[in-house]
């Protein structure tokens, strides 16, 4: 089944936030471009950043949640201040 990107990170741990919120919400969410560990990698914006995959039968399931999760933490951002 070919794969869709949700949405492109620039820091491999918010993209792995973002996989574990999906795939806790039974969607088979994959990181791609994850840089091998003590290597150096490329900057995310030269490889057009970290890509959060699923696939493309899940993707507007996926769009959705992670627009949903998106406006909880604002609105907890817009309470904190």
């Amino acid at each position: 089944m070919p794969l869709a990107v949700v949405e492109r990170f620039q820091s491999l741990p918010e993209a792995q936030v973002a996989r574990t919120a999906l795939r806790s919400a039974g969607l088979d969410a994959t990181v791609l471009d994850d840089p091998l560990p003590g290597v150096m990698p490329l900057e995310p914006d030269d490889a057009g950043g970290i890509r959060l995959c699923v696939p493309e039968a899940e993707l507007p399931a996926a769009q959705a949640l992670l627009a949903a999760a998106r406006e909880i933490g604002d609105a907890e951002a817009a309470d904190s201040d």
